[in-house]
């Protein structure tokens, strides 16, 4: 009973999150029609043309396969031009020590993958922002067991995400966020479907004030 009920507010909160994805792109694309396009293209070029500083974040990334909740975890590093674009790359993995595709014991999920990725942001005040990042990544999906993989095969996905940010620390900046991840792998060897909502929680490790503290120490 306990275990229906459970599963029940999963499959809830997946079509709320359906839902709340589409209306943010519904919303988005209003925003970018009445949005001067050519305001917005000049103000990026003239950001990208500002030094950039370095970043280093990491990304946990939560979803659910078989109403059973699976995490990426992704370390990430790039470059923040005027704190209004940033890009980079960065490596992700997920290692679950129960298989919810198999839904087996014995048996691990392995994926592994690079990406690349890009953020606008589009609010900036008072230590808050809101952003929109774009993640487009290639690697390898996997069933192991015993450490030998039993099928493998191609995986590349596709992300965009609404992220809400919060920099009043003095070394580290968190963020929450939700995105879908669009996923595609070699139905042949894996048939289930990874397309999926994600819960995103962020940890921005503020590099420059790091050094300048540093430095000052010495």
């Amino acid at each position: 009973m306990m275990k229906k009920s459970i599963n029940r507010i999963i499959n809830l909160l997946n079509k709320s999150v359906h839902l709340y994805v589409r209306t943010f792109f519904l919303l988005l694309f209003l925003f970018i029609s009445f949005f001067s396009y050519a305001q917005l293209v000049d103000t990026i070029k003239y950001s990208l043309k500002q030094e950039p500083q370095l970043m280093v974040k990491i990304d946990v990334k939560n979803f659910f396969i078989n109403n059973q909740l699976t995490q990426f975890k992704e370390l990430k590093m790039g470059f923040n031009f005027n704190n209004l674009i940033r890009v980079g790359t960065g490596y992700s993995w997920l290692k679950s020590k129960r298989n919810p595709l198999l839904n087996q014991d014995s048996s691990e999920l392995v994926i592994n993958s690079v990406m690349l990725f890009a953020e606008y942001i589009f609010y900036a005040q008072n230590n808050w922002s809101a952003e929109i990042p774009v993640e487009f990544g290639v690697g390898r999906i996997a069933h192991v067991k015993n450490n030998i993989p039993l099928r493998k095969g191609l995986y590349v996905y596709y992300e965009p995400a609404l992220i809400i940010e919060f920099s009043g620390f003095k070394y580290i900046s968190l963020g929450l966020g939700t995105g879908f991840r669009f996923t595609s792998k070699n139905n042949d060897l894996f048939t289930e479907k990874l397309s999926k909502p994600v819960y995103i929680f962020r940890i921005k490790f503020r590099l420059k004030q790091i050094y300048k503290d540093i430095n000052s120490n010495f």
